[in-house]
C-alpha cells in the first residue's frame, strides 16, 4: 500500500470514530423516568407519548467532527494507493467505516437541529430501511406466531422442556451475569475487553465504539434474568457478537502489513456500525439455544414499517400491543406491556418531536432480516467473522483468508448450563 505522504493523523482519527457508537447518540438521558411513567399510564389502559431528552454535550461534540472526517475520507480516496487485491480490500473498507462515522456526525447535527428528514437519511445511510420482502417476512412471523401450532407444538431448541423449566426458576443478577460473561471470555482467552455493571445501561450490550473508547459488554445494574436467558445472552453476546468482533480485529491486523499507519484504525475497520450479518448470526445462534423463543419477533420490523408511515408512538404502541396480546401463548400483562414498550422505543429513540410520526431509528430490523439470511443457508464460515459487512467478508474469502483466531467452543454452553443448575 502506498500511503498519502500528507500528515492524516492516523490515530486522532481512529480513536474519534472509536468513540462514535449511533445507539448511544439516540439513548434518552432520561429514558428510564419516561419508561416508568408510561408503563404506569399503560396499566391503565393509556398509552401515552413519552418526551426523550438526549445527551446535548455528546451529538455537539460528534457532530463537530464532521468536517475533519469528510477532509480524511477525500485523503484516502484521492492519495492511498494499493498495490495489491488485498490492499483495495482494506481501502474499500476504511471507506465504509468513513462513510458510517460521517453519517453519525450528520444524526448528531440532525437531533441538535430539530431535523427529522436529515436525521432520517443518516439512520438509512447506517442501517438502511425495511423493503417489502423484510415486512413480508414478518408478516409471515407474526401468523405463525397467532396461529395454535406455536402454542401447541413450539420448537424448544437445544434443552428439554424439564431442563428449560428447571433453568427458568433460578433467578440471577447483574453480578452473576457479569461472573458468567467473564467465565465465557476466560474460557476464550480474551482478555482486552471490560465488563461492567452501570446505571448507564438500559441493556446488556457488547460496544466495540463507545464514548469511552475501550471495547466494553454493559450488565444495567437492575438487571434480573433467568438461567435459561443467561445462556442465551452468554452464546449470543460473548460467543457471536464479542468473539466476532475479536477474530475481525485479528483478520484486520493480518491483513495489514507490519507498521501499517492504518494500525490504529483495526478496530475500526473491524467492526460495521450495519448489523445485519451480526445480529443475524447471534439471533440464529439465539434459535438454536432458545427455539422458537429465540427467534425475533416481527415486531421491532412491523413497528418500524408503522413509524416510516407516520404513526406516532402511541399510535404504534396500539397496533403492536393488539398484535402481541392476539398471539396463541401472548405474555403475561405485565411483561407484554414491558415487551411492548421496548420495542417501540427502541424503533422511535431519537425522535426529535414524539407527538410527531415519521422518524424511525431503524436499526432493529435487522435483527428479523439478518436472521433469515442466516436461516436460509449463509455459508457457516462468516458466522465467526460477523461484526464485519457479508459484502467485505466475501471479498477477503475469496482469497482463503477466513479462519477464525477463537473459534466456537462447542461445550461451553453445556458447561455453564451445568453450573446453573447447581445454584
Amino acid at each position: 500500500m502506498l500511503y498519502p505522504k500528507t500528515n492524516c493523523h492516523y490515530t486522532e482519527v481512529a480513536q474519534q470514530i472509536i468513540r462514535i457508537n449511533p445507539v448511544e447518540l439516540v439513548t434518552a438521558i432520561n429514558a428510564a423516568d419516561e419508561k416508568k411513567a408510561w408503563l404506569n399510564t399503560a396499566a391503565k389502559a393509556i398509552f401515552g407519548i413519552p418526551t426523550y431528552r438526549y445527551n446535548v454535550d455528546l451529538l455537539t461534540k460528534v457532530a463537530t467532527q464532521q468536517h475533519s472526517f469528510r477532509v480524511f475520507k477525500y485523503i484516502m480516496e484521492s492519495e492511498l494507493r494499493p498495490e495489491t487485491k488485498n490492499d483495495g480490500i482494506i481501502k474499500t473498507i476504511l471507506i465504509a467505516r468513513l462513510d458510517e462515522a460521517i453519517a453519525a456526525t450528520k444524526l448528531a447535527a440532525a437531533i441538535l437541529a430539530n431535523d427529522a428528514v436529515a436525521a432520517q437519511e443518516a439512520v438509512e445511510d447506517i442501517y438502511g430501511r425495511p423493503g417489502k420482502k423484510q415486512i413480508e417476512n414478518a408478516q409471515e412471523r407474526y401468523l405463525y406466531l397467532s396461529s395454535s401450532k406455536a402454542k401447541e407444538s413450539p420448537e424448544l431448541g437445544l434443552f428439554s422442556a424439564e431442563e428449560r423449566e428447571k433453568l427458568q426458576s433460578i433467578k440471577l443478577d447483574a453480578i452473576m451475569i457479569h461472573r458468567f460473561f467473564t467465565k465465557a471470555l476466560d474460557a476464550y482467552g480474551i482478555t482486552n475487553w471490560k465488563v461492567e455493571i452501570d446505571d448507564k445501561y438500559t441493556a446488556i450490550d457488547v460496544r466495540d465504539k463507545n464514548a469511552d473508547g475501550i471495547p466494553v459488554v454493559g450488565i444495567p445494574t437492575d438487571r434480573v434474568v433467568d438461567g435459561l436467558k443467561l445462556i442465551e445472552l452468554t452464546h449470543h453476546e460473548i460467543e457471536f457478537h464479542l468473539r466476532g468482533s475479536e477474530n475481525c480485529r485479528n483478520l484486520i491486523r493480518e491483513m495489514l502489513e507490519e507498521g501499517s499507519p492504518l494500525e490504529p484504525f483495526i478496530p475500526v475497520l473491524a467492526k460495521s456500525d450495519n448489523e445485519r450479518l451480526y445480529e443475524g448470526v447471534a439471533k440464529y445462534g439465539d434459535s438454536v439455544i432458545g427455539g422458537d423463543h429465540g427467534i425475533p419477533t416481527p415486531y421491532a420490523t412491523l413497528a418500524c414499517d408503522m413509524a416510516l408511515h407516520g404513526l406516532t408512538f402511541n399510535q404504534i404502541s396500539s397496533e403492536i400491543f393488539h398484535m402481541m396480546a392476539n398471539e396463541s401463548a401472548p405474555l403475561p400483562a405485565d411483561d407484554l406491556l414491558k415487551e411492548l414498550y421496548k420495542t417501540v422505543y427502541r424503533v422511535v429513540r431519537g425522535t426529535i418531536d414524539t407527538k410527531k410520526g415519521g422518524f424511525c431509528f431503524t436499526k432493529d430490523y435487522n435483527y428479523l432480516d439478518g436472521y433469515c439470511m442466516v436461516a436460509n443457508g449463509l455459508d457457516s464460515v462468516y458466522h465467526d467473522f460477523a461484526s464485519m459487512r457479508l459484502c467485505e467478508l466475501r471479498a477477503i474469502n475469496s482469497h482463503g483468508r477466513l479462519k477464525p483466531k477463537y473459534p466456537l467452543i462447542p461445550s461451553l454452553i453445556t458447561d455453564i448450563k451445568a453450573e446453573i443448575l447447581t445454584l
